[in-house]
């Protein structure tokens, strides 16, 4: 770890994150090549300055804060995780992906805030997204809409851009075509 991953402790580094210079060499893949080997959605969470995270409560800011997709490129590389939001073979439920602080999750987010199982996001069948709460202890928010826990309300959709929160931690959504434009922008590509 270089000088500058001081903001996370090693141990809660997220086991599934990558950082976004992970996907330097597939830049110039096609959308589809893509989604083939890492799926069609991601969860992007910009990681916390030093400053930041020696403040008692841990807030992680997201990826986007109304800039537009033209910002990107302004901002560092190395300060962002990608948490690709896909089928795990050591996901125990097959119709839905599953968000939560254990290893048996399909997206894995290591921070005390986080349940161990915390919520789960669905296909909506037209490409799109529901995400629901899984009686989270600290709740999950969309665009800091609360989004009912099950069996007390409708999963919620979510578009590409939406910020999502899962206790205190918080990322946005991008679907493949928005994080391979990204990627590009920082890493170069057509």
């Amino acid at each position: 770890m270089s000088q500058d991953d001081d903001d996370f402790d090693p141990v809660q580094l997220p086991d599934e994150a990558q950082r976004i210079d992970a996907y330097r060499g597939e830049a110039r893949w096609t959308r589809e090549r893509f989604e083939r080997l890492h799926g069609r959605a991601f969860l992007l969470m910009r990681r916390v300055q030093a400053e930041r995270a020696k403040r008692p409560a841990r807030r992680i800011q997201t990826l986007i804060q109304e800039l537009p997709a033209e910002s990107f490129r302004d901002l560092p590389p190395d300060r962002y995780l990608i948490f690709p939001l896909r089928k795990t073979e050591r996901s125990l439920i097959e119709r839905f992906y599953s968000v939560g602080q254990t290893r048996n999750n399909d997206v894995v987010i290591r921070d005390a805030t986080v349940s161990k199982f915390h919520a789960y996001f669905q296909d909506d069948g037209s490409g799109g997204w529901l995400l629901q709460d899984a009686q989270s202890s600290n709740g999950t928010y969309v665009n800091e809409e609360a989004v009912p826990e099950q069996d007390q309300g409708d999963p919620v959709p979510v578009r590409p851009g939406d910020r999502v929160r899962f206790g205190t931690v918080e990322l946005v959504l991008l679907d493949s075509e928005d994080f391979l434009s990204l990627l590009r922008q920082v890493h170069g590509g057509r």
